[in-house]
């Protein structure tokens, strides 16, 4: 039978261990804050940018010459020869050279502002080849229903940065694992000597580390939507339960390591750390474009990934309006923690010491 009076006071006097150490203080509640500034100081005006006038040569005696000249978001410059054109190219003072044969010259293979002149281009070639007369075409007409979604970039970025702080957990969880170790702590030493089984000292250090990093999480989401302006949550229950279930499956990883008693801890430190900078990497920590290019070339990574899992399920429940998808991801998470949690008993039952 559990005695619940030793379980809190094992319980207040870890919370009070970890609490005085510093490294916890700024690891897991100022270094959090302190990043998701810089996110937001950095980043934050791009989804605020404006879309310029594109400068555009085009041949003079070219038959799309009156046509681009209707299009607001062009500024085009009729040139009398091609040399002329690709002059104004290599010169930097305009973004595309459209030939007499609506051959397109540019600046940059890849970007925006190439992209909408190919656009447009395509347009009035595709009017033509349909026997239409393409001065008649609106250019800003939309031929698809557009749906507003309540997200953005800075929205994804902190999605992705509050999933890879959610898996701080695992830091704390090797400090846990080394303030209970007999031969590693004097605190470690005096608990040996109490009537508490190794699964429930397994657990009080679970529960724990769980509690004070799901705070620390809660925490940034209040600097986030409150100081910051971020609309983070729209479903609140739902990115909670995430996050909590984000929080265990982290917390289980960090014991499955940090009880292990063949590496050291500089390794057990290393190997974690390196471990989510990977996983956050992965889930959008780099940016969109990194994101998008594994989600086309390599989309198992974010599938398995648990940070990519936690970002994924935020994003959609919040903002993609699929609540449904908050379950799955539950589910995932919770086969890791048993998993990981499984793992860190099997090492825990394992060690042996002579003598504390």
């Amino acid at each position: 039978m559990i005695d619940m009076k030793q379980f809190f006071r094992i319980f207040r006097y870890l919370a009070k261990s970890v609490l005085l150490d510093f490294s916890f203080s700024f690891w897991t509640i100022l270094y959090p804050i302190l990043l998701g500034s810089l996110f937001y100081f950095a980043f934050g005006n791009i989804d605020n940018r404006q879309m310029d006038v594109i400068p555009v040569a085009v041949a003079d005696n070219s038959m799309a010459k009156t046509i681009l000249q209707e299009v607001d978001i062009l500024e085009v410059t009729p040139v009398e020869s091609d040399a002329a054109g690709k002059e104004l190219l290599f010169d930097k003072k305009v973004e595309g050279y459209i030939e007499a044969d609506f051959s397109l010259n540019v600046r940059s293979a890849t970007g925006l502002e190439p992209t909408i002149i190919r656009r447009v281009l395509d347009q009035i070639v595709q009017a033509q080849a349909l026997g239409m007369d393409a001065r008649h075409l609106d250019f800003e007409h939309q031929y698809t229903r557009t749906v507003d979604q309540e997200g953005s970039f800075m929205t994804l970025a902190f999605y992705a940065l509050l999933a890879s702080v959610c898996f701080y957990a695992m830091f704390n969880s090797i400090y846990m694992c080394t303030l209970l170790q007999p031969n590693l702590s004097e605190l470690g030493a005096r608990l040996a000597m109490t009537p508490l089984s190794k699964g429930m000292m397994l657990w009080v250090s679970f529960l724990l580390t769980v509690l004070l990093n799901l705070l620390a999480n809660l925490l940034f989401v209040a600097y986030a939507i409150f100081i910051l302006k971020i609309p983070l949550f729209q479903e609140v229950g739902l990115s909670l339960l995430v996050l909590t279930m984000g929080n265990i499956a982290a917390t289980a990883f960090g014991f499955a390591v940090g009880y292990s008693s063949r590496l050291s801890l500089e390794a057990k430190s290393n190997i974690t750390l390196i471990v989510n900078l990977l996983l956050s990497a992965f889930a959008g920590m780099m940016g969109p474009m990194a994101r998008l290019f594994i989600e086309k070339t390599m989309p198992f990574l974010n599938e398995w990934n648990p940070i990519g899992l936690v970002t994924n399920t935020l994003l959609r429940v919040n903002n993609l309006g699929q609540p449904q998808v908050a379950w799955t991801a539950v589910a995932g998470l919770a086969l890791y923690s048993a998993i990981a949690y499984g793992i860190a008993y099997g090492f825990l039952r394992r060690v042996q010491y002579d003598s504390v």
